[in-house]
């Protein structure tokens, strides 16, 4: 999301995987199957209530069983 000279390669690697599941997305969203990525932009269990591993894992059930309009949760 916010690309940083000293994780480039980090970076590189979670563009690729934010692409990939966008272009699934749009190519199997008549069917059944559902491609979708959950990123979190801090640390999990921090104790910081928006990173709680509870809440996170509620937002990837919520991707789970939407009606697949929406391939990608932010955090």
């Amino acid at each position: 999301m916010y690309p940083h000279p000293d994780f480039v390669s980090l970076s590189i690697g979670k563009a690729g995987i934010k692409v990939l599941a966008n272009t699934l997305h749009q190519a199997l969203q008549d069917s059944p199957i559902k491609v979708g990525t959950v990123t979190i932009c801090g640390t999990v269990n921090s104790g910081d209530p928006k990173y709680a591993s509870d809440r996170i894992a509620e937002e990837y059930w919520n991707l789970h069983t939407n009606d697949n309009a929406s391939y990608e949760v932010i955090y």
